[in-house]
């Protein structure tokens, strides 16, 4: 054969070749490696989170789920306060999209400890949606709880009802902590302490004297500082809340609510008898029941009395 033609002929073999491996398609593990190593602290924090995020879109893959004990590494080793609570999303998600869906992984809990808030907000709001807990959770939670901060102690409250259940412990530490010197860990407590039950003498007066008390304050009273401004709407939300959870709780169960709602109407407490008349009133004194005593101005979202 002359030279010439062996060399057209060993070029397009090699063409032919690259052309078959170019095309061949790059395997989901190999892709899901690749994305794993762009998460090495020496990238930059932009390929980091492009990373993650790919790997969050594709959460239900079942190469997702084995790339969890690399991710869990790369969480409690990551210095980056944004890149870490991306870990904790796509840690979260991972868990939560795998069928049959995953007990929770216990960095989430770990990560309600970070120093980061978006960490905390993302482990707790993921965490909150899992059915199933590894062993150990309700000692660890018990002692989280005893943290001084606020919302730790919230989150713990709520993982504990789910995690822990009817337990003793978890139980005496809700109702302990309906009694919270901070406003939301009491309110946050009585509800998860609900959530465990299902006793409405429980939760009934408990929601009765919070709309009594709320539809008493003056509507369009200024605050002084957007904290506090901040605050009052959060307990208008919530006094809208709790009428749909009467009303739903009334639904769902009317024969025992209403022998509650009798119970508090002979209660010897006055400010319970005075919370359920007003709650009544609310919807039965004016001529057509269909009208309530308040409204809110469309303009400026404030509750307004008729």
């Amino acid at each position: 054969m002359p030279k010439r033609l062996t060399i057209t002929v060993l070029a397009v073999l090699m063409c032919a070749f690259a052309e078959a491996h170019a095309t061949e398609p790059v395997s989901k593990e190999a892709e899901f490696k690749d994305r794993m190593d762009k998460l090495d602290p020496r990238n930059s924090q932009k390929d980091r989170l492009e990373a993650l995020k790919w790997i969050i879109e594709r959460s239900k893959e079942s190469q997702a789920k084995a790339a969890l004990p690399g991710l869990e590494l790369y969480g409690k080793n990551e210095k980056d306060d944004g890149v870490r609570a991306e870990v904790v999303l796509a840690i979260g998600r991972i868990g939560l999209d795998q069928r049959p869906r995953m007990d929770c992984p216990m960095i989430l809990l770990e990560a309600l400890e970070d120093k980061s808030v978006f960490v905390r907000q993302n482990a707790s709001a993921l965490a909150g949606q899992f059915k199933r807990f590894p062993p150990k959770t309700v000692e660890y939670l018990l002692g989280l709880e005893k943290q001084g901060n606020p919302n730790t102690r919230s989150d713990a409250h709520q993982l504990l009802a789910l995690a822990g259940g009817k337990d003793e412990r978890v139980l005496r530490v809700l109702r302990t902590a309906t009694k919270d010197k901070e406003f939301w860990v009491a309110h946050n407590a009585r509800i998860f302490l609900f959530q465990v039950t299902n006793d409405l003498e429980d939760i009934v007066p408990y929601l009765i004297q919070y709309h009594a008390n709320w539809f008493q304050t003056s509507p369009t009273a200024k605050q002084s500082t957007e904290e506090e401004q901040s605050e009052k709407t959060r307990r208008d939300i919530l006094g809208l809340g709790i009428i749909v959870k009467l009303f739903g709780l009334g639904g769902k169960r009317p024969d025992e609510m209403a022998a509650a709602y009798v119970k508090l109407l002979k209660s010897d407490e006055v400010s319970l008898r005075r919370a359920m008349a007003l709650y009544i009133g609310q919807f039965f004194a004016s001529e057509s029941s269909s009208e309530s005593l308040w409204k809110f101005d469309k303009a400026s979202g404030d509750r307004k009395k008729n």
